[in-house]
């Protein structure tokens, strides 16, 4: 099913995509491309009436300013009213502007687990971190306060971002994997460019964690095999929009697609099926001071779940489940600010720009998460299991640097670093690319 999922939503934003002209240079408006395709039949007339010198006194040609474009000559409002909104000079000077970055992985769970035989001649106990990369992420990745017509693809590498360690009669074994996560995505603009509907998924590389006490089998973090994450639909509308600034607010909701976590302990299995439901609420500002090479972006977003996860021990010898709770994640308030700055600019170039961005986030668990206790024995084996929260609210400080490049004014290509700053760092560092193509 997760194969035909994933093919179903390929399909989908393939086919919600209007693929630009061959050229690669931006489409004109309608009434440009009118004008542009009439060269031979009334801007000859025109051009003939005015080598005649007819001309009426105080005509918008002989009383324009210098330096100004002259009132007969702008363009005529075109019969669609998004590409005269698209293409109005304010909206094209703030719709350049790099979005934000970005930075989050999300504090996974702490599992302490044990298991004895009778007599504890063959005891083992583990401490895993379980992880919740199936998580879509944060509204701000790779986004601005503006609507925007785009695909997009964000890959990003969390380093040493699980720690596990067991111990048991064969001797211990701590490793510490790293993550990769694949977002695809699309947004779509509505209501004449004022609001936009987008779409995320995500493919990631989550592990099962495995111990075995009897040895010599294989401990650690296993099958790192690519699964399908969850689905998260953003919905945007402009507030506010100027020469030089722009307001947005929107509501994203993430819905639970993606895979259940699996934790082997001996002869037991626990699994936390995902299930949660989350909704997340948000405002972003952009800022693009007019004849400035400097940019801001902000974005405030608070993130609750719905629902929570179930939890359950599965005996594999006789194949039963036996639930014991569920798991309501924290509710989360995000707060993400970007300064950058234009280091080249020159549409109509392979390279149309380039620019230098500095971010900073602040991620805040607003509450304490649950936390689950459960016992099986399965043959001579009795497992215990403790689910507590990774750390508990957590307050985590990021710090980004990234590069933007802008590619025949159509593609961004972007390559960021983030830097976990303070006592919490759910991950030692994280690199990420970029890359989106725009209408």
């Amino acid at each position: 099913m997760r194969p035909l999922f994933f093919s179903i939503l390929i399909s989908l934003l393939l086919a919600a995509w209007d693929t630009p002209s061959a050229t690669g240079q931006p489409e004109l408006p309608p009434s440009q491309a009118k004008q542009k395709k009439g060269k031979n039949g009334p801007k000859q007339g025109e051009d003939k009436k005015e080598s005649s010198g007819q001309k009426k006194k105080g005509s918008p040609e002989k009383n324009s300013v210098k330096g100004q474009e002259s009132p007969t000559t702008a363009p005529k409002p075109s019969s669609d009213p998004l590409d005269d909104y698209l293409n109005a000079p304010r909206r094209i000077a703030l719709g350049k502007t790099p979005p934000m970055f970005g930075d989050w992985f999300r504090p996974g769970l702490q599992l302490f687990s044990g298991s004895e035989t009778p007599g504890g001649s063959n005891s083992m106990v583990s401490l895993v971190q379980i992880p919740l990369s199936a998580r879509v992420g944060k509204v701000s990745e790779n986004n601005s306060a503006l609507p925007y017509d785009r695909v997009f693809f964000n890959y990003n590498y969390f380093h040493n971002a699980l720690r596990g360690n067991a111990v048991g009669p064969v001797g211990s074994n701590s490793s510490a994997p790293s993550l990769e996560k694949y977002t695809l995505g699309w947004e779509r603009t509505l209501l004449d460019g004022k609001a936009s509907i987008e779409s995320r998924f995500v493919i990631s590389n989550t592990p099962d964690f495995v111990h075995n006490p009897l040895g010599p089998g294989p401990d650690g973090y296993e099958t790192f095999n690519p699964t399908l994450g969850n689905l998260a639909l953003i919905g945007k509308i402009l507030l506010f929009e100027n020469a030089s600034t722009a307001l947005a607010a929107g509501t994203a909701i993430e819905v639970p697609t993606g895979g259940d976590t699996r934790i082997e302990s001996g002869l037991s299995r626990l699994e936390i099926q995902n299930q949660a439901v989350y909704l997340a609420p948000y405002i972003g500002l952009l800022k693009k001071p007019t004849d400035s090479p400097w940019f801001a972006n902000a974005f405030v977003q608070l993130e609750t779940p719905l629902c929570g996860d179930r939890v359950r021990l599965v005996d594999p010898v006789s194949n039963t489940t036996n639930s014991i709770g569920n798991l309501t994640p924290q509710t989360a308030l995000f707060i993400d600010v970007a300064v950058g700055r234009w280091l080249h600019r020159q549409p109509g170039n392979w390279l149309s720009g380039a620019a230098a961005l500095v971010e900073a986030h602040y991620n805040m668990g607003l509450n304490d998460s649950d936390s689950l206790t459960g016992a099986q024995n399965v043959g001579a084996f009795a497992s215990a299991f403790t689910i507590n929260p990774l750390a508990g609210r957590f307050n985590v400080l990021d710090l980004t640097a990234g590069l933007h490049l802008e590619i025949a004014d159509r593609t961004r290509v972007r390559l960021g670093a983030v830097f976990p700053v303070g006592d919490e760092k759910p991950f030692d560092g994280e690199l990420g690319l970029q890359v989106s193509r725009y209408r």
